[in-house]
């Protein structure tokens, strides 16, 4: 058996995700995206699985402040994401929501789970974007990693 190691990333032809494609140097690839199990084989064979269904959109828990991350209650509200306490009164769940481009609707959350650092996704992101419709452009080119909650990893596109 020969060792492998990662080389690139690439698009995937499945799913369209533009990066999420992990190409090896054996020439197996695996996508990345949720929801999307493209594989290649090293000899270029395609395998894919039967498409996963997506998790019934979940949007729980209250507004406040996520002092772990440093995001405080203000930009919370403002980008809608809420968190969930356990029954000790810590927070155990953040939730980040996902908005359709061109209705502004929400359609997706991603959710991360404190203890395990663990995220997952529930809903649908096939034309999801990270910011609400209602801020402003100015807002979101000003927008940074340290004052807003752009530290998730790309959307889950679905196949």
């Amino acid at each position: 058996m020969t060792d492998s190691h990662f080389v690139r990333h690439e698009p995937c032809p499945s799913c369209g995700s533009k990066n999420n494609l992990a190409r090896y140097s054996d020439g197996h690839a695996v996508c990345f995206t949720g929801g999307c199990d493209h594989y290649e084989r090293g000899n270029g064979e395609v395998v894919q699985s039967k498409p996963k269904a997506n998790r019934k959109l979940e949007m729980t828990g209250v507004i406040a402040s996520i002092p772990d991350r440093r995001i405080t209650e203000a930009t919370c509200k403002k980008f809608g994401v809420t968190v969930e306490y356990d029954t000790a009164g810590t927070i155990s769940k953040h939730h980040y929501p996902y908005y359709d481009k061109d209705t502004g609707a929400q359609t997706g959350t991603k959710s991360r789970i404190v203890d395990s650092k663990a995220f997952y996704a529930s809903g649908t992101f096939d034309t999801t974007a990270h910011l609400p419709s209602n801020i402003s452009d100015t807002a979101k080119a000003s927008a940074s990693p340290s004052t807003t909650v752009m530290y998730l990893p790309p959307p889950l596109n679905a196949c």
